[in-house]
């Protein structure tokens, strides 16, 4: 194919716009092979009208008369196999509309902050001044390729002395801006080459005029990362209170360590600043604080899955970068953006250097790592960026770390994650069985009990005092702690919830199907997406983004909440009395309703609870089935703690007596 085919037929269905080619493309995979039918101009009508060969089928001299009949097209047919698209992990969002095309900034555009004589004038570029002269951003670059051995490009930017007139200074500068790709020894360790996620990013600023100058310069972050999944995915925050988006703005400072700065709450304040007549910026460092927090270790945007960031200094030798100021912002117009869309929000940041002074002929130099890659555990330890995993708060956290290791370890033996996570759940499961069986006979007790103790509500309904003393009797008598269930489901939860995290936010459950080969389930890390209902239900069901169900309808959460229902249905003692029964009932209403919380979590999360849901319907029925009526033997009560320690007591006195009266009859 080259540039200027026309492609008219894609496996024999003519195509008349982009549209119902991608339309077409939609109903393939990677791998398919497609025949695509292409019109391609004839030789004769390029450039000097020159017959090139035997496809001018005319024949005839080039140099005719521009009135001569043109040449017809040539009808090219080719057999392609379709590949993946490869994921951009920064691209610029585009939008449009009937009337115009939107595209967003490009990423890590670079102009001029501050400027000005060593001792004198020094003009900072807010908007006002920026329109008296064109933005270093805004005007068009020299690019040169770099020599080798080295690959990249390098962009440059000359500041006449007529452009600093314009804004009442002298002199002029060079600037230069400088990518080159990433070029990594082989560790020693294990001889395996690691894999290159970075840029080198080189920014110079040469002056060249006769007097010494200031300048600090403005670096834009990233923008336009991927948000696929924005209307199912559940990031979390580090603060347990505050919310996070799809996109988010990270960074790391010696004074406050890793800090996550989530993409609504910069729109909230984009919004509130621009009501207010305020730059729409969330200020994060300034020179208002102390230095530890203006010294940036990294920063970046973040993803689900991705992250990019700027690194001060080299990949050997990283310098943590003083800066004057340190903002996020969103990319595009605050109002512009749907209310439904918030979350997906295309957020960035920019940094803005100290004021250097620089002599005459002489030039101040800033390096950054650009990172733009997975969130790999091992990738990201590379890189020092670990801390842009959210396992979880606390104790969570603990668990989730090593739960992933297991869950790879399976992948090793099964190759397939669906497999992986059912072992990790019955591994689970089975580690915490002396818990969960323990729970398990407390509530068969507690059915065991339940006629017993509706004869009890019936016998003292008009005392309640009275109710509860014969009810804690029949507990004494049987000795039974109602609660005792609930406190070891206490301690199941982190390891329960560690879990939860792990298959969160695991980037190898990404695009890993249940089933190879079939569409349904084709992303562990994604609902099952069953089929597409969102063109025949309403909008506040299957809106994405908008609709509490989302676009797609998912089969396995469904599946979860009935087996949720069917335990609690099978397991739940008849209630005693009218506040049981009310109980009993919210806690129906609150199981389908947690169903609709459910409805757009990853399938592999989906697995998991189906797993653990037949696990545990198993193994109760496994225990012995409680006694009706409450007519078995009472279980010998158990001393408590203070019982215990007064009977050892009493041995320890009855051990010395028995000593003291032998020495006497000695």
């Amino acid at each position: 194919l080259q540039a200027g085919d026309v492609i008219t037929e894609f496996n024999g269905t003519a195509v008349d716009s982009s549209v119902e080619f991608n339309q077409l493309l939609q109903l393939t995979k990677p791998g398919d092979e497609v025949t695509i039918t292409v019109s391609r101009a004839s030789d004769a009508a390029t450039e000097n009208g020159a017959d090139n060969g035997p496809d001018n089928s005319s024949g005839e001299d080039a140099n005719e008369p521009s009135d001569t009949p043109e040449v017809s097209p040539r009808i090219l047919k080719f057999a392609v196999v379709l590949g993946e698209h490869p994921l951009e992990i920064i691209a610029p969002e585009v939008e449009s509309d009937a009337t115009q095309l939107v595209t967003d900034p490009a990423s890590l555009m670079m102009t001029i902050a501050k400027l000005g004589e060593a001792q004198g004038k020094l003009v900072s570029f807010d908007d006002e001044t920026r329109r008296r002269w064109k933005a270093l951003d805004e005007v068009v670059w020299e690019m040169h390729p770099l020599e080798a051995p080295l690959i990249g490009v390098e962009f440059r930017y000359r500041l006449t002395s007529d452009d600093l007139k314009s804004v009442g200074l002298s002199g002029s500068w060079q600037i230069v801006k400088r990518y080159s790709l990433a070029t990594i020894p082989q560790p020693e360790s294990d001889g395996q080459e690691e894999m290159p996620y970075h840029l080198q990013l080189d920014i110079a600023l040469k002056n060249l005029g006769e007097q010494p100058q200031r300048i600090a310069f403005r670096l834009a972050g990233p923008n336009g990362l991927p948000t696929e999944g924005w209307w199912y995915q559940n990031k979390i925050h580090p603060q347990m209170m505050a919310s996070a988006g799809a996109r988010d703005v990270i960074w790391e400072s010696l004074g406050e360590g890793h800090r996550l700065l989530g993409g609504p709450k910069i729109y909230s304040n984009a919004r509130e600043n621009q009501e207010d007549d305020k730059p729409i910026v969330t200020s994060i460092a300034s020179t208002t604080d102390p230095e530890d927090r203006r010294t940036i270790s990294n920063v970046g945007v973040d993803t689900q899955y991705f992250v990019v960031s700027l690194i001060p200094g080299t990949l050997g030798d990283r310098q943590p970068m003083l800066v004057d100021e340190l903002v996020a912002y969103p990319v595009a117009g605050v109002l512009e953006i749907p209310k439904a869309k918030i979350r997906a929000a295309n957020v960035s940041f920019a940094i803005v250097s100290p004021t250097y002074t620089v002599a005459p002929n002489e030039e101040v130099k800033q390096s950054f790592v650009v990172f733009a890659g997975p969130k790999d555990p091992d990738v990201l330890a590379a890189y020092d960026l670990s801390e842009s995993i959210e396992y979880g708060w606390g104790i969570f956290e603990l668990f989730a770390r090593p739960l992933m290791a297991i869950l790879h370890i399976f992948y090793r033996i099964t190759h397939n994650y669906g497999l992986a996570i059912i072992m990790l759940t019955v591994l689970v499961r089975a580690c915490m069985t002396p818990v969960s069986r323990k729970a398990a006979k407390s509530a068969a007790k507690m059915q065991e009990l339940a006629p017993e103790l509706k004869k009890i509500s019936e016998k003292y309904k008009d005392d309640l005092v009275k109710q509860r003393q014969a009810q804690q009797e029949l507990y004494r008598k049987h000795n039974f702690n109602p609660f005792g269930s609930c406190l070891l489901m206490f301690f199941q939860l982190p390891v329960f919830i560690g879990l939860y995290r792990c298959l969160s936010i695991d980037l190898e459950l990404r695009q890993a199907p249940l089933i190879p080969g079939i569409r349904w389930a084709s992303n562990l890390a994604a609902p099952d997406m069953l089929f597409r209902w969102d063109t025949f239900m309403p909008e506040f069901i299957a809106g994405e983004g908008t609709g509490w169900l989302g676009p797609y309808f998912n089969i396995l959460p469904v599946v979860t909440i009935c087996l949720f229902l069917a335990q609690q249905k099978m397991f739940t003692p008849p209630p005693t009395d009218d506040q049981q029964k009310a109980q009993q009932q919210m806690m129906t209403f609150m199981m389908i309703f947690m169903g609709v919380l459910f409805f757009r979590v990853p399938s592999g999360l989906c697995v998991y609870f189906i797993v653990s849901s037949i696990w545990g319907i198993a193994e109760r029925k496994l225990l012995p089935k409680p006694t009706p009526g409450g007519q078995a033997e009472p279980a010998p009560a158990k001393k408590g703690w203070l019982a215990t320690l007064l009977d050892k007591a009493a041995e320890n006195g009855s051990a010395s007596t028995s000593t003291a009266e032998q020495r006497k009859k000695r």
